[in-house]
């Protein structure tokens, strides 16, 4: 069981750390980019869905790494 726990924990690490890449390759002049692009772009090249994708944006939220800033956008924090 904790062999199991411990392979979920990294992959989640792992997606987190795409998402960060991701927000900084295709982030605009300010920083930000839409939720919809995050996934889209997490679909195609890393065939992340969305579900894990929007789980792994609120862990991110919650560890200050990313922030709303307009209604459906996010910018990176750190």
């Amino acid at each position: 069981m904790k062999r199991i726990s411990r392979g979920l924990v990294q992959m989640n690490k792992d997606v987190e750390e795409v998402i960060l890449s991701v927000i900084d390759e295709f982030s605009d002049e300010t920083g930000k980019i839409a939720i919809e692009d995050i996934y889209r772009i997490l679909k195609q090249r890393y065939n992340i869905d969305r579900i894990s994708a929007g789980k792994a944006i609120v862990r991110l939220y919650e560890k200050g790494k990313i922030a709303p800033i307009e209604y459906y956008y996010l910018r990176r924090t750190d």
